[in-house]
């Protein structure tokens, strides 16, 4: 299945989109929400046949930090590991 191009994944409580802080492309940088400002950081690729959520403007990937299954654990982008803390469904 071809991956779909996503303007933006938007939270329906704040209306707020899910982004990169600062638009940084550095491992470890949180996934957070922040007003829409018609910025590629801003900007998703997702793939249903991988799971993986991808960054237009960093090109790393949506994960839990360290792959941790603990509730309140971040949410961050990270480089393709190949590793189920970076599969969505």
């Amino acid at each position: 299945m071809v991956p779909q191009c996503r303007p933006e994944i938007v939270n329906v409580a704040s209306g707020k989109c899910l982004a990169i802080g600062s638009g940084n492309p550095d491992n470890g940088i949180p996934v957070v929400q922040w007003e829409e400002l018609d910025s590629d950081s801003q900007r998703w690729v997702v793939d249903p046949s991988t799971g993986l959520i991808q960054n237009v403007r960093t090109g790393k990937y949506m994960a839990v930090g360290g792959s941790s299954t603990e509730n309140g654990a971040p949410v961050i982008q990270w480089e393709a590991t190949g590793s189920d803390g970076q599969r969505w469904y």
